[in-house]
């Protein structure tokens, strides 16, 4: 870092330190933020959890998760860079899911199967 963009300020054994220009507004009001469970389903031997979500800032472009909750972890599995699509989730087994979406949605996360300790699940899509 240069010199010219650090600024030392010492006070009473407090360092502040900051460099180039801050969007930080202490008075603003915070953006109400949304989670919206879309589904959320047991694996048939109740050891992990499948949920789909939108979560985001109103007015603002969210976006939309599938993750899989195992005993100790979680693992992001598909998402996309926005809200409101028509995708469906469920369990084959337990050891297999199934997402159905569009073709015309392209995944920011598209994992074809999730691990967590030895523990493995697979992914299927169904892309209508």
């Amino acid at each position: 870092m240069t010199r010219h963009c650090i600024i030392f300020l010492i006070l009473g054994g407090l360092t502040f330190s900051a460099c180039g220009d801050s969007d930080y507004d202490p008075n603003a009001t915070p953006k109400e933020s949304f989670t919206r469970v879309i589904s959320k389903s047991y694996s048939p031997d109740q050891t992990r959890i499948l949920t789909l979500k939108e979560k985001g800032y109103a007015g603002e472009k969210g976006y939309t998760q599938v993750f899989i909750e195992f005993e100790h972890t979680a693992s992001d599995v598909y998402s996309l860079d926005t809200t409101g699509l028509d995708i469906k989730t469920y369990w084959v087994d337990n050891n297999h899911i199934v997402i159905e979406t569009k073709k015309a949605y392209k995944g920011i996360t598209k994992m074809n199967q999730v691990w967590s300790f030895g523990d493995k699940v697979e992914v299927e899509y169904i892309e209508h």
